[in-house]
């Protein structure tokens, strides 16, 4: 199992439960890493930032590539994206309510959505046919990703700035944090409604609205996290929507946290937070992995 750790010097490791080496250190130059991913594949790291271009690291040949912008676009930042569980995307927020639909295997400009508001959160569904988007209109964007076009929308319940995104397996739930703070859970209704109740709500951010949000993978846990606050994750069970209140502690050295993920099987966290650390936690419920 391989995790990113989110710095200037980014270094990829190898977690083994004893010494967790170090498999590959890269440097980048001009270049702080805001976001980093592996593609679906486990074959590429994409790696971005507040620049007009971004690097992919290919693990076979151990070589970073600069990708040099996308054809007849002009943004300034390419810092948050998502990777379809398919392998065939990669989406990014553009300027002017744009999501630009990036080949993978090209790195190439394959479409652009447009929505109302600027974009600021993305999430594929876990089969990768549909992308979600959300942003400055409080409204939750679905796109089919075949004809690239917008096959349904909703209106996040008493929202009117979407912050982050989140879809758990199956399409069993879907969360949508909001500038209050409020994070709305939704079951599957919310692709065909245009105004869905939530079935749970959660506000123990609140009034810092949540910058990060991820399911496990048996969509049991959420995990939330605010950039702007101190010690800011929280811990969701479902389907209860209980949070843990054993976790984290008033000792726990999380900081402000930046980045945060779930290995395949869930039973490790890995967190990454302001001070450059990648800090990584078990869950002993979920089973070892090798």
């Amino acid at each position: 199992l391989c995790f990113v750790l989110l710095l200037l010097l980014p270094s990829l490791f190898i977690v083994d439960n004893e010494t967790n080496p170090v498999l590959h250190s890269l440097y980048l130059k001009n270049f702080p890493i805001h976001s980093a991913q592996f593609s679906a594949d486990g074959q590429q790291i994409i790696m971005t930032s507040r620049r007009s271009f971004f690097y992919v690291f290919d693990i076979p040949s151990n070589q970073a590539i600069r990708i040099p912008g996308l054809r007849g676009r002009q943004e300034k930042s390419f810092e948050v994206f998502a990777v379809s569980p398919d392998n065939e995307y990669l989406a990014f927020t553009g300027r002017d309510g744009s999501v630009l639909i990036v080949s993978n295997r090209t790195k190439q400009l394959v479409d652009c959505c447009r929505m109302s508001g600027s974009v600021i959160a993305l999430a594929f569904t876990p089969s990768g046919k549909h992308l979600l988007s959300a942003g400055s209109d409080g409204r939750v964007y679905v796109w089919d990703m075949t004809t690239r076009t917008c096959c349904h929308s909703f209106v996040d319940d008493g929202s009117y700035h979407l912050t982050s995104l989140a879809v758990a397996p199956e399409n069993k739930y879907f969360a949508c944090g909001n500038s209050t703070g409020v994070v709305n859970v939704y079951d599957d209704s919310c692709l065909k409604l245009g105004e869905p109740k939530p079935v749970r709500t959660i506000n123990n951010l609140a009034p810092v609205c949540a910058t990060s949000m991820k399911f496990n993978a048996s969509g049991e846990i959420l995990a939330l996290s605010a950039r702007r606050m101190q010690k800011g994750l929280r811990l969701v069970h479902f389907p209860s929507a209980t949070v843990f209140s054993n976790w984290p502690k008033q000792t726990s050295k999380l900081s402000y946290i930046q980045s945060l993920s779930f290995s395949p099987s869930s039973e490790f966290m890995a967190v990454g937070n302001d001070l450059g650390k990648a800090l990584l936690y078990r869950l002993g419920h979920y089973k070892s992995e090798s």
